[in-house]
């Protein structure tokens, strides 16, 4: 509904011809009512969509400011993973792929510090087999790469009827958005 509504303003404004004041005004009633719900549908999808409006927050230059006010949060504030969730996912990993124990590795396992888009860090302190050392451990969401190569393709398909123009732009940011599995 909200690319339709945009759209349908578009085409209200070229047939009637409305006036440029009566334009901004409606944009940004639209941006005023739209940012919001975009950052719910952003929070909900999860993956390459809070990295896309990661992005948006930061580019106020071509991004409505709304839009640029409401992503903001999405810089330092995604809600994070339970971090029971996480813990099963670094002990399963820990099992296949190095056959030790999460107990063997990890002393303490803690607060989140940041939950970036594909994964999130946490606090920790490693036993003193391992250093005894106090780490920060980055968690990816399991099928992450997979989940934002799916998504690019959605999202590509989507901006070529919202954004048309955009699809160089998009294959840039695909390439460097990839690289963050590396």
């Amino acid at each position: 509904p909200i690319v339709l509504h945009y759209k349908f303003t578009e085409v209200w404004f070229k047939v009637f011809n409305i006036d440029l004041s009566v334009r901004h005004e409606s944009w940004e009633a639209l941006h005023e009512k739209y940012a919001p719900a975009s950052l719910q549908f952003i929070l909900d999808l999860k993956g390459l969509f809070v990295k896309i409006g990661q992005v948006m927050s930061s580019r106020a230059d071509f991004v409505p400011i709304q839009y640029v006010d409401s992503f903001n949060m999405l810089q330092d504030s995604v809600p994070s993973w339970e971090s029971g969730r996480v813990k099963e996912i670094v002990r399963e990993s820990l099992r296949n792929n190095q056959k030790v124990n999460f107990e063997e590795v990890f002393e303490e396992f803690g607060e989140v510090l940041g939950s970036p888009s594909i994964g999130q860090v946490h606090r920790a302190k490693l036993t003193p087999q391992y250093g005894g050392e106090n780490v920060a451990v980055k968690v990816m969401h399991p099928n992450a790469r997979t989940k934002f190569r799916n998504d690019f393709k959605v999202f590509r398909s989507f901006c070529k009827v919202a954004l048309p123009g955009w699809d160089p732009i998009l294959k840039e940011l695909e390439l460097q958005m990839m690289t963050e599995f590396n």
